[in-house]
Formats: C-alpha cells, sequence, structure tokens
C-alpha cells in the first residue's frame, strides 16, 4: 500500500525504490516467502534480512506484496 501512495502521489521513484528492496528481501528467504515481518536493519551491518522468530511464515498478505506491487 504505501508503494501504491509513492505512486498516487508522483513519488515513483520512490515506489520503484520500495519494489526493489521487497524483491532483493524475497531472495533471502526460502523460496522467496516473505514472512509478515522481518529486521529493517542496515544491508551494510548484516547484509540479509533478519527474520523475526515468531512471524508468520508465509503470510498472506506478504505473498500478495509483490503482485500488488507489480500491479502498481
Amino acid at each position: 500500500m504505501i508503494a501504491a501512495g509513492f505512486r498516487r502521489y508522483g513519488f515513483d521513484d520512490l515506489s520503484e525504490r520500495l519494489f526493489n528492496a521487497i524483491v532483493d528481501a524475497a531472495t533471502e528467504f526460502p523460496a522467496h516467502r516473505l514472512p509478515e515481518l522481518f529486521g529493517g536493519f542496515p544491508r551494510d551491518e548484516f547484509g540479509v534480512p533478519v527474520p523475526y522468530t515468531v512471524a508468520n511464515h508465509p503470510q498472506a498478505w506478504s505473498a500478495d506484496a509483490i503482485p500488488y506491487m507489480l500491479a502498481t
């Protein structure tokens, strides 16, 4: 929804940046399945998303994030 809001208000560059970051994060999870929550620590410190141990994996709204952003 944030990416859609960026697009709606003309911030296409931010929408694209968010999309690329989510796709990059998805490549680090098994079968590219995004959990409902993961840590957003700087890449230069951790390199990969930090799993949140009690997050549902996969989660319905996370599973739809990338197709929704593609449609946006």
